[in-house]
């Protein structure tokens, strides 16, 4: 049933008027489109993923109620299932086919809705766009829908994923004609797709004034490594300058700026970006996949941590049951969780691990042998954890 109550329109064409109104006066929104008529019946909106007001922002492009799928991990809170409802989205089970979801979509999109889906899957980490998920095609495909394709082209800069704080950036949202993909096939739709919404990374103008503060928090969560030295776990914030990171290591800090770029200001460190940063880090850890050589060589350990908590998902992460805890070690083909006398208290071999994934708060989760699992290292980066976990999952 597709339908939606009567209170939860009035609720959403409330939320809708205020959000318009901030808009203007705090995000300054934008909207660049070529006509100023938007389709009659049921479509699909599309866009890239740049941050979690992303579903706000398709609900402005268009004067029309926008439904869209949500995380079925949203819905389990009950006041907080309530509001996501109200403002549109319903379940989408993660890391399995959900054929419920699918059916839903269908329904409300021949109903004469508009559905809005992000093809990425997830939210960009630095603006870069990923590659369409397979299935997107197949769904267009099969409805010959009409569908209208959106670019938010500044909003991996009003907060990029990895950041504590908003900057102060207008939004900038472009918006195509409708169009069908009549003729082409699955695979086809999702190129054409993919093509459609990539962004520029450096936008020439920004649309205004642009600043931020604080603009440092949260990335050496996300640079595991230092940049220059590659030393893991190598930045922290300043405590004098919350907009510099600088290297425990090497004592290079770089001060970052509204456009995640990363000033050298200190011990000699070049001028780069936040994207430009993590593909060096990746590109030396991908040559030498562990993080101690020593270590590696001497008993397979790729990395460990002093502190590991393993939880198994149920409503509620942070009262779900703990699966393990304490010095977790990775090895090339299993995960070991060793308890306070070094005996193996818990093993998870990479063989049966079927998705690795990085959540909203930057949750750190696991599917396997049919579980959800919730891993965390104590002051230690789950990106990092995430990375080493993901390129040995994939080798075995």
């Amino acid at each position: 049933m597709v339908a939606r109550p009567i209170h939860h329109r009035i609720f959403y064409a409330v939320s809708l008027m205020i959000v318009k109104v901030a808009s203007v006066v705090w995000f300054r929104t934008r909207i660049r489109r070529n006509k100023r008529l938007e389709p009659k019946g049921g479509y699909i909106l599309v866009s890239n993923h740049t941050s979690m007001l992303d579903p706000v922002w398709m609900g402005m492009v268009q004067s029309r109620e926008v439904r869209f799928m949500a995380s079925a991990a949203l819905f389990d809170a009950p006041l907080l299932a309530s509001l996501v409802r109200a403002l549109g989205a319903f379940p989408k089970k993660k890391f399995v086919k959900d054929k419920a979801s699918v059916l839903t979509l269908v329904e409300m999109y021949e109903s004469g809705q508009v559905v809005a889906l992000f093809p990425e899957g997830f939210r960009t980490w630095d603006g870069r766009t990923q590659p369409v998920r397979p299935g997107i095609g197949r769904l267009i495909h099969g409805l010959d829908a009409r569908v209208v394709v959106a670019r938010i082209l500044t909003g991996h800069l009003q907060r990029p994923r990895w950041a504590k704080r908003f900057r102060f950036v207008p939004l900038i949202v472009e918006v195509d004609d409708p169009v069908t993909f009549t003729g082409l096939g699955p695979q086809e739709i999702e190129e054409e797709i993919n093509k459609r919404i990539q962004i520029d990374l450096e936008p020439e103008e920004l649309g205004g004034l642009a600043f931020g503060w604080k603009m440092a928090e949260g990335l050496p969560e996300y640079l595991w490594a230092c940049p220059a030295c590659m030393a893991l776990e190598g930045l922290s914030v300043d405590k004098r300058d919350r907009n510099v990171v600088r290297c425990g290591s090497c004592g290079k800090a770089w001060k970052v700026d509204v456009r995640c770029h990363l000033k050298g200001v200190e011990g000699g460190a070049e001028d780069t970006r936040v994207s430009a940063a993590m593909d060096g880090i990746h590109e030396y850890y991908v040559g030498r996949p562990y993080a101690d050589p020593d270590r590696f060589a001497l008993d397979g350990v790729v990395l460990e941590g002093s502190d590991v908590l393993v939880k198994r998902i149920g409503r509620n992460v942070e009262g779900s049951p703990v699966v393990a805890h304490g010095v977790g070690s990775l090895y090339a083909d299993r995960l070991v969780v060793r308890g306070p006398g070094s005996e193996e208290a818990w093993t998870l071999p990479l063989d049966e691990v079927d998705v690795v994934n990085m959540e909203l708060g930057n949750r750190l989760h696991v599917r396997a042998r049919g579980e959800l699992l919730d891993l965390a290292a104590k002051n230690e980066s789950p990106i990092k954890w995430a990375r080493f976990l993901e390129f040995y999952r994939r080798a075995t």
